[in-house]
C-alpha cells in the first residue's frame, strides 16, 4: 500500500481560479490525504488512477468480470489471458469542493460506484426533445449516436439543460452503485 501512496500521480487544483495558471499538477496519493485533513486545505482530484492490484470479484450477472468469464475461450480471447484490471478498473478520488466536467465511462465499459467516505453528486444527462443541435431529436438513447450532439456549443463545464434533461443521483458513505 505504500507503493501506491507515494507513487507520482497527476492531480488537479481545483483551488486556483486564475485561468492563466496551470492547474494540474504532480504529487502523490499521500498528498491529496494530507489536505483532506485540513479545513483550509486546496480542493483536489484525481484524473483515473488505475486499480491494477485491486482483487477482482464478480459481483453480479452483469459486472465485467462475468462478462469476462463468458468470452475466454472464444476467437480473440485466449483461456489462458488474465482478466484485464489495469485497464478497465479505475479509481477517482477527490476532495470536498471537486469538480468533475461531463464525461462518459472509459473505454465504454460499465462503472461501479463504491463511496468509501464523503459523498458525491451524481448527474445524468440525455438529450431533450428540444436539443438545438439536432432538428427534431427524440429524447431516446438513439441521439447519443450522432456525433454533432456532443460538438456544437457542447460545453463540458456547464449544465447545458437547453440540450438535455438532467437527473441527478446523491451517493453517500457506504453506498454503491
Amino acid at each position: 500500500m505504500l507503493i501506491i501512496l507515494y507513487s507520482q500521480i497527476s492531480y488537479l487544483d481545483h483551488s486556483i481560479d486564475d485561468t492563466t495558471q496551470i492547474r494540474f499538477k504532480d504529487g502523490t496519493l499521500n498528498q491529496i490525504i494530507e489536505c483532506a485533513t485540513t479545513n483550509s486545505g486546496p480542493i483536489l482530484s484525481t484524473s483515473y488512477l488505475s486499480m491494477c492490484r485491486t482483487a477482482v470479484e464478480m459481483e453480479s450477472f452483469a459486472s465485467d468480470v462475468y462478462a469476462w468469464n463468458e468470452t475466454e475461450g472464444l476467437p480473440y480471447c485466449k483461456s489462458d489471458e488474465k482478466f484485464p484490471t489495469v485497464d478497465i478498473r479505475w479509481a477517482y478520488v477527490s476532495l470536498k469542493g471537486a469538480f468533475s466536467p461531463w464525461k462518459i465511462s472509459p473505454n465504454g465499459f460499465g462503472t461501479f460506484i463504491d463511496i468509501r467516505s464523503g459523498a458525491i453528486w451524481l448527474l445524468f444527462a440525455r438529450p431533450s426533445g428540444t436539443h438545438p443541435t439536432i432538428k427534431g431529436c427524440n429524447p431516446d438513447l438513439n441521439c447519443f449516436s450522432n456525433c454533432r450532439i456532443f460538438v456544437k456549443k457542447f460545453n463540458t463545464t456547464e449544465p447545458g439543460d437547453d440540450k438535455w434533461d438532467i437527473e441527478a443521483i446523491y451517493l453517500s458513505s457506504g453506498n454503491h452503485m
